[in-house]
């Protein structure tokens, strides 16, 4: 992934570059730093020391402490860290998290046709009813599409 061949951008040496080419994109879209979408969603944001923590290259870390990338972290950059500092990587910590619920509620709620907006007898408030199980949770919704058992 270092070194990504994108086309006609293979002989640019930043565009080629996985890193360097997402800070770019974000820059150019705006994209929200890390900080502002913690505050923003009511998260508490990780330090330039949890940030630069185990696992991380003495040469990141000093980045992060020299420059405006420990206040303004590239929201991409921050997600990877987060789940290695909060969940050893094995998944998504905090704000990763609820970007990730938020989009699919937020996906629910704004399509006319999704179980949230349906005008259905097997949807009522107690849950859904798909035959062999009632869903009423995000967990039972897993544990019925085969992911789980997931626990509560």
């Amino acid at each position: 992934m270092g070194s990504l061949p994108l086309g006609p951008r293979t002989g640019d040496p930043i565009l080629g570059h996985l890193a360097k080419s997402n800070l770019v994109r974000g820059y150019s879209l705006s994209i929200p730093t890390a900080q502002a979408c913690c505050e923003a969603m009511g998260v508490e944001p990780m330090t330039i020391m949890q940030m630069g923590g185990a696992g991380e290259s003495a040469n990141v870390k000093n980045i992060l402490e020299t420059t405006a990338l420990g206040q303004r972290t590239p929201l991409w950059y921050y997600i990877l860290r987060e789940a290695a500092v909060q969940q050893n990587g094995e998944r998504l910590g905090e704000l990763g998290s609820r970007i990730v619920c938020e989009t699919i509620i937020g996906s629910l709620k704004f399509d006319p046709n999704s179980y949230l907006n349906a005008n259905d007898l097997a949807v009522t408030p107690l849950g859904v009813d798909v035959g062999t199980a009632v869903i009423r949770t995000l967990t039972d919704l897993l544990n019925h599409a085969g992911v789980g058992p997931v626990g509560p």
